[in-house]
């Protein structure tokens, strides 16, 4: 009889332990992938506002009231892209993207991005997972921010926004690693 009780105990117990590790792996697992989206889209907040102030410092005020990114600014938009392995892109008032840093291969130039980013990203900022409206055929996270041009009246002037997408395959190939 004790021999029969005591195996019982040990399977009651044996089971126990092995559950709380289960449980307690899947608790570590979410933990980490929440932590893991958390830092991807703050890194690129981090990236998206420096890639604005700069781009929005260096633009230029043309005479028939338009703007215009000069060369410099794309250039540092480029390297800050490959950096970062994402890409970033500029979008006027309208929503209609007027700079990627793909460059030549680029499929993003004059197409639009969605209404409701847009009006986000320019009232302060836009971060999300999706195909931004069918630019991406993949998903991506997306973070924006509003564009500023300093006037000569001492005014901050929203031109448009700025952008940053990094594929969340990444996020996908972390998942299956663990």
């Amino acid at each position: 009889m004790r021999k029969s009780l005591f195996r019982k105990y040990l399977l009651l117990i044996s089971v126990i332990v092995f559950g709380s590790f289960i449980i307690m792996g899947a608790i570590f697992f979410v933990s980490m992938s929440n932590y893991w989206v958390g830092d991807k889209l703050d890194n690129l907040k981090e990236n998206v506002e420096t890639i604005a102030a700069y781009v929005g410092n260096k633009t230029v005020k043309t005479a028939d009231n338009s703007y215009e990114l000069p060369v410099e600014a794309q250039t540092f938009a480029v390297a800050f892209s490959q950096s970062a392995q994402a890409d970033v892109f500029i979008a006027g008032k309208d929503g209609t993207i007027i700079f990627c840093s793909e460059q030549t291969n680029c499929n993003h130039i004059g197409k639009k991005v969605p209404e409701v980013t847009m009006a986000v990203a320019m009232k302060g900022a836009y971060n999300g997972v999706g195909k931004l409206g069918g630019l991406y055929s993949e998903e991506h996270y997306v973070v924006g921010t509003p564009l500023y041009f300093l006037e000569d009246t001492g005014e901050n002037k929203v031109i448009g926004a700025a952008f940053i997408a990094s594929s969340a395959g990444s996020f996908t190939m972390f998942k299956q690693d663990m």
